[in-house]
């Protein structure tokens, strides 16, 4: 699902940009990660009642250790 891998690589831009103070990002750079996520939120409106959206949400609910 593409609106997982998106909400994967947003988290660790996020993670980078909150934590790396070796990280300098540019004005377009950040205009790209914020139309990634608005792109994957168009994407999640579009799939979030199928049955495999469904099982994504369980899934990182659970534990898998």
């Amino acid at each position: 699902m593409a609106v997982a891998g998106a909400f994967v690589e947003l988290q660790d831009a996020r993670h980078k940009a909150d934590y790396d103070n070796a990280v300098i990002l540019s004005r377009v750079e950040v205009i790209k990660q914020i139309e990634r996520a608005r792109l994957a939120f168009g994407q999640w409106q579009a799939v979030r009642r199928t049955r495999e959206a469904q099982d994504l949400l369980l899934s990182m609910l659970t534990d898998r250790r």
